[in-house]
């Protein structure tokens, strides 16, 4: 460790956390997060800047009209202007005196010192839920700037829903934070979960995290491509197991355009909720699990119907039992090297793969329904 510092000069009263970090053009640092009083847990943005080994130069903080408020990114827009998202806080009671908290996105532009430049806030109709939503904002390649987060849409319902009343979205907004364009992933039969957003190589849009069906506990792995006009290239959910939670927690693009997902697993079936694994996952350009696989540019509205069929056993001995599955879905069973060791039709909800010539090892399932729309399932023959 070359340096080590500590900006919270009253740990008795405050306690500050960091959500981001940028570095400048004088090779300093620009931290951004927050710091959250104890007595009351109230919370207010903080900026922090520091010289090129750490030294404090100084601690500036972010409210908006008496509301919490934390700051979740900082960018670079030039050598002297700074891009700041962060997430204004409110309660509100909605159906049944149920508050539910929202994170409404604000967008700011500061100078090296601290000063708002420019100020822009989203209240109605914008309701970032927990990390998921509120002001991630990022410099776009294709000019301007990019941002994620969730939608309120609340119906004439006693009934509050994530899938129906808080669709997640990407947005392009113009150099004043007006938005230009906007894709809301607002499907069924699941809600599209994203935790970030990665501006790929062509200067398209990777958004991922995971879908989850309504009313559902599970959640699967789920990526979608934007071109830099917000529509979809590629849509596609991947599974781990058929169990417990997966989700995506960042991507990185390699040089063949290739996509390698980190996320993680936690299997409801282990004696702890919280025992899982590192989910580590490679998919190409198109992404897809398995060489040859063909572009497909869908409409979430028309997701594969086959997304939330049930795999089991899995680990498998004997036989596959494949349940839920749409009549004359085609299924592919591949090797880790990619060659195709079963091929079948389902004629029926509930289907068997036989496994039992089969040497251990990892298996994908690819189940592709009549419309063309397509599925993967991750099997381990024990």
């Amino acid at each position: 460790m070359l340096s080590y510092h500590i900006y919270n000069l009253d740990t008795a009263n405050y306690q500050q956390e960091v959500a981001d970090v940028v570095q400048l053009s004088d090779k300093g640092y620009l931290l951004a997060g927050f710091s959250t009083h104890k007595a009351n847990n109230f919370r207010i943005g903080q900026l922090i800047r520091t010289d090129s080994v750490g030294n404090q130069l100084w601690i500036k903080t972010y409210s908006y009209l008496g509301y919490q408020e934390t700051i979740t990114s900082v960018d670079l827009i030039d050598n002297s202007t700074i891009l700041v998202g962060s997430t204004v806080d409110e309660i509100k009671v909605i159906k049944k005196n149920d508050p539910i908290y929202y994170y409404h996105p604000r967008f700011m532009k500061v100078d090296l010192d601290g000063n708002i430049l420019k100020d822009t806030i989203y209240m109605q109709g914008f309701a970032g839920r927990g990390t998921r939503g509120g002001g991630n904002i990022f410099k776009d390649r294709n000019g301007g700037f990019f941002h994620y987060g969730q939608l309120e849409q609340i119906p004439d319902s006693t009934y509050i829903d994530d899938v129906i009343n808080f669709p997640d979205y990407v947005a392009h907004l113009d150099d004043n934070f007006r938005i230009t364009w906007m894709k809301v992933f607002s499907d069924s039969p699941g809600h599209k979960y994203i935790w970030m957003v990665r501006q790929l190589k062509d200067n398209g849009y990777l958004a991922f995290c995971c879908s989850k069906v309504r009313n559902g506990s599970n959640t699967r792995g789920w990526a979608v491509k934007l071109d830099n006009a917000g529509n979809i290239v590629w849509d596609n959910s991947y599974a781990y197991d058929t169990a417990g939670w997966q989700y995506f927690t960042d991507a990185y693009e390699l040089a063949d355009k290739s996509i390698v997902f980190t996320g993680m697993e936690i299997n409801f079936k282990q004696p702890s909720w919280h025992s899982g694994d590192v989910w580590l996952l490679k998919v190409d350009s198109n992404g897809c699990e398995l060489p040859g696989c063909a572009l497909t540019a869908i409409d979430p509205a028309q997701a594969p119907k086959n997304v939330f069929v049930r795999i089991y056993p899995n680990p498998v001995y004997d036989e596959l039992m494949v349940e839920g599955v749409q009549e004359r879905t085609r299924m592919l069973l591949y090797d880790v090297y990619g060659r195709q060791v079963y091929n079948g039709i389902a004629r029926s909800a509930k289907e068997t793969i036989p496994t039992n010539d089969l040497p251990p090892g990892n298996y994908i399932l690819q189940l592709t329904d009549a419309d063309g729309k397509r599925s993967s399932y991750k099997v381990l023959k024990q």
